[in-house]
C-alpha cells in the first residue's frame, strides 16, 4: 500500500504525471480463456489492494490516471465491442475515479505494422 510519504513525494513533484493501468490481472482478475462468454468481463473479481492505490494516486492534482486494456479476439460468443461495453461496465464500478475519456482499449497486442510492433503499449508513446 502506498504509505503518506510517498504519496507527498508524488504529489510534490512538477508537471502532470501519467499513470497508466492494465485492466486484466493488474486491477480484476484474470483468466486465461479462448471462449469468452457473454458476462466475463462484468463478472471479474477486483483486485482491491490495487484499486485502492490506483484511488489514492488518481486523488492526487497532479496526477492523470489511465486505463489501457486489450480486448480479446472476436469470436461467436463475444464481439470487440461488447467486450468493451463490458469492460466500462466494471470499471465503472470498481473505478469511476478513472474518467471514460482515460480509457484505452486495443484489440490486439501482437499486430505488426509496416515490421513494427502495435498494440496497446504503443499508447505510451
Amino acid at each position: 500500500m502506498l504509505n503518506q510519504e510517498i504519496l507527498n513525494k508524488i504529489s510534490n513533484l512538477q508537471g502532470k504525471i501519467a499513470v497508466y493501468w492494465d485492466m486484466d490481472g493488474t486491477l480484476a482478475e484474470f483468466d486465461c480463456i479462448t471462449n469468452y462468454p457473454k458476462d466475463f468481463y462484468i463478472n471479474k473479481r477486483p483486485i482491491n489492494t490495487i484499486l485502492s492505490a490506483a484511488k489514492l494516486l488518481s486523488g492526487i492534482d497532479n496526477v492523470e490516471s489511465f486505463i489501457i486494456s486489450k480486448l480479446p479476439v472476436e469470436s461467436e460468443f463475444i464481439t470487440f465491442q461488447e467486450s468493451e461495453c463490458q469492460k466500462n461496465i466494471w470499471l465503472d464500478k470498481f473505478a469511476p475515479f478513472i474518467k471514460k475519456e482515460n480509457r484505452i482499449f486495443s484489440t490486439d497486442d501482437n499486430t505488426t505494422i509496416n515490421g513494427h510492433y502495435s498494440g496497446k503499449y504503443d499508447f505510451l508513446y
